[in-house]
């Protein structure tokens, strides 16, 4: 997660090199907990779209398959096809998710 937040505010423009990420969080955050901004966000993003992406993959993929039944596996172009269709639709999903992850790592700790 450190790298994910550096990453981001390194995008963002908040700080030039990652370097100068890791000083500026260090410091900003009052040590490692700098370095956690938004990890909860994180999580709240990530575990919904590794599970989501997991069973949407595998009720497509199901469907599909009963739609061409009397084949039984799909070649690598279906499967890339559902694939896709399923990313597309947890990005739809998770997107609020993904913003308010953004804006937390970006923003960093509020004063104590």
């Amino acid at each position: 997660i450190p790298s994910d937040v550096v990453k981001t505010r390194v995008q963002s423009g908040v700080c030039e090199t990652t370097m100068q990420g890791f000083k500026q969080l260090w410091r900003e955050g009052r040590g490692m907990r700098g370095l956690y901004i938004g990890a909860g966000a994180w999580l709240a993003l990530h575990v919904p779209r590794v599970a989501l992406t997991y069973v949407l993959y595998e009720y497509m993929r199901s469907q599909y398959l009963a739609a061409i039944y009397p084949r039984v596996d799909m070649h690598h172009w279906e499967s890339s096809a559902v694939g896709m269709t399923c990313g597309a639709i947890h990005g739809f999903i998770l997107s609020p998710v993904d913003l308010v992850r953004t804006r937390l790592m970006v923003a960093g700790l509020p004063e104590m």
